[in-house]
C-alpha cells in the first residue's frame, strides 16, 4: 500500500499485492471479505465508505458513524467526511483517483474518463469546506 502523509490526514492507495477489490467479475480466489477486513487493518481505521461510482458529480457525504467496508450506500464520484478512524475511497481500474483535504475533511474523487465533469465535482465539494 502506497502511504502519503500530510499533516491533518493520509492518503494511501493500494496496490495489486493488496488483493482484489473488484465488488463484481470477482477472478481473485481470495474472499472479497477477506480482502477489505486486510485494507482496513493495514489503514488502521475503523471503516471505509466507497460511493455507487456512476461517472457523474453527485458527492457523498459520510456523516454518521460506520463500520467495515461499505461499498455503494449511495450513489456519487465524489466522497467526503470529517470523521476520524473513517476512510473515503473510490475504485478505479483505468481512471484516476483524486485525493483533496483540508478544514478537517478528507475526499476523494473517481476522476474518471469525462474530464468535464471532474470539475463539477470540485464545484460540488466546495460547500463541505475540503475546497475552498
Amino acid at each position: 500500500m502506497l502511504r502519503y502523509e500530510f499533516d491533518s490526514f493520509t492518503v494511501a492507495f493500494s496496490e495489486r499485492g493488496d488483493g482484489d477489490l473488484r465488488v463484481s467479475k470477482r477472478a481473485a480466489p481470495e474472499p472479497l471479505e477477506q480482502v477489505q477486513a486486510r485494507v482496513l487493518d493495514l489503514l488502521g481505521v475503523d471503516a471505509v465508505a466507497v460511493p455507487r461510482q456512476v461517472h457523474g458529480t453527485a458527492v457523498m457525504t459520510v456523516s454518521g458513524p460506520l463500520r467495515g467496508y461499505t461499498v455503494g450506500a449511495r450513489e456519487g464520484d465524489a466522497v467526503v467526511t470529517s470523521l476520524p478512524r473513517v476512510a473515503v475511497a473510490v475504485h478505479v481500474g483505468d481512471c484516476l483517483p483524486i485525493a483533496v483535504g483540508g478544514s478537517g475533511r478528507v475526499a476523494m474523487i473517481h476522476g474518471g474518463w469525462r474530464w468535464r465533469w471532474v470539475w463539477d465535482c470540485f464545484s460540488a465539494l466546495r460547500p463541505s469546506g475540503v475546497i475552498k
